[in-house]
């Protein structure tokens, strides 16, 4: 038997309305903030990993049996951005529909048009929806876990990555004079010591 407002009790039409209507709102908020987090983090990690592999390109440390190897990395990354855009319009495109739909039903079920039996209808199927979701966030992440793999694996394999830069280094020596006789200065050195530097290019 299908229940509408009208058999029920005012009180209790009135606690179904307000439950409906405090559901709808929790629901659009919600899965509105997940799905921002989430899309975020995506966002974010594959940014840096952009950021990172153009860093790697300004400095010049890539060999150039890598570059091809490179170009698939930004391929990754740029991959795992397009994934989360795709999954911000996603999301923002059912929590929209799924608040239209229960706003239209909350105000069906005032005016007698559906029963609260029907109140479950507003929501898209949860395992259809959840689906995609989450085959678009593994598929940003995994985006940004196999470009950082190949850049990882770039950079050990290049030399010109693991040779330090010294160009602007400054050596120190340490030169002990001959014939000083101030070493009662220095108790724990023999003899005073005075600093040379030079620039090692």
């Amino acid at each position: 038997m299908e229940v509408y407002a009208s058999d029920m009790p005012d009180v209790q039409r009135e606690q179904w309305m307000w439950t409906l209507r405090l559901g709808a709102e929790a629901s659009f908020r919600e899965t509105t903030e997940w799905g921002h987090e989430v899309i975020k983090h995506v966002v974010i990690l594959n940014g840096a990993g952009l950021a990172a592999t153009a860093s790697a390109i300004a400095a010049n440390v890539i060999p150039a049996s890598e570059l091809d190897t490179f170009s698939h990395v930004l391929g990754l990354y740029v991959a795992g951005l397009i994934c989360a855009f795709f999954n911000m319009i996603w999301r923002w495109q059912i929590s929209a529909t799924e608040g239209e739909r229960q706003l239209s039903y909350i105000h069906d079920f005032a005016l007698d048009r559906k029963p609260i039996e029907q109140s479950h209808e507003p929501f898209i199927n949860r395992i259809y929806v959840r689906g995609i979701t989450y085959i678009l966030l593994t598929m940003g992440f995994g985006a940004f876990i196999c470009g950082s793999v190949f850049f990882v694996e770039s950079l050990r394999g290049s030399r010109e990555a693991s040779i330090p830069d010294t160009s602007g280094a400054i050596a120190y020596r340490f030169v002990i004079p001959d014939g000083s006789n101030q070493s009662a200065r220095y108790p724990a050195i023999p003899q005073p010591l005075t600093v040379e530097t030079s620039n090692k290019r």
